[in-house]
């Protein structure tokens, strides 16, 4: 009896260590794959900073009503692929400020698309009447794609004040070095065309 209550305790315990064994190999597994969702995130963010710097920055950032508001923006990619793929996996980063950043940052960057598609449809309106001697672009047109810019450039400050917030975290979570962003880490653009390509 003494012996089968030692060997009972012996195989409970083997199968304890090796469920915990287990469950180790699968935390470790959860955190490689968080951390490299993370190296992937924070890859795409900073290319679609660059991006939209280079396409929209200087538009944006010296933006005068007086003349025609913002140029036509071609974004015929999914920008978000990463993101979009990976969904499942950040709702396993423990950094709550992170996360939430993520998501934010992410709801920011696609309302700024939204908002564009919008605006060029409405730029491509006013372009067709203006084109058309009788009619030509109305005062309401006018009015409405400059107040469509400066929505715009709401939505782009947003985008801007989220992305360097949201790098600061991915870096600090990452142990990585600040990766400087036109636009967000100086006044000018020029780093844009160098870090895009």
């Amino acid at each position: 009896m003494i012996a089968a209550n030692a060997a009972y305790r012996n195989v409970n315990k083997s199968r304890f260590e090796q469920a915990e064994a287990e469950r180790q190999r699968n935390r470790t597994s959860d955190r490689d794959r968080v951390l490299g969702t993370l190296h992937a995130l924070r890859e795409e963010i900073l290319q679609l900073w660059i991006i939209v710097a280079e396409d929209l920055g200087g538009p944006i950032e010296n933006l005068d009503l007086k003349r025609k508001p913002l140029p036509y923006w071609s974004y015929n990619q999914s920008y978000f692929s990463v993101f979009d793929r990976n969904a499942g996996t950040i709702g396993l980063i423990e950094n709550d400020q992170l996360r939430s950043s993520l998501v934010r940052t992410y709801m920011f960057a696609k309302r700024l698309v939204d908002q564009y598609q919008g605006y060029n449809r409405m730029d491509v309106r006013a372009s067709t009447n203006a084109a058309q001697p009788a009619s030509g672009a109305t005062a309401d047109t006018t009015y409405a794609l400059h107040a469509g810019a400066l929505t715009l450039i709401e939505s782009y400050n947003a985008l801007k004040n989220n992305i360097d917030q949201l790098r600061n975290l991915l870096d600090a979570e990452l142990g990585l070095k600040k990766t400087p962003l036109p636009y967000i880490d100086s006044t000018e653009g020029k780093q844009a065309g160098a870090n895009r390509g």
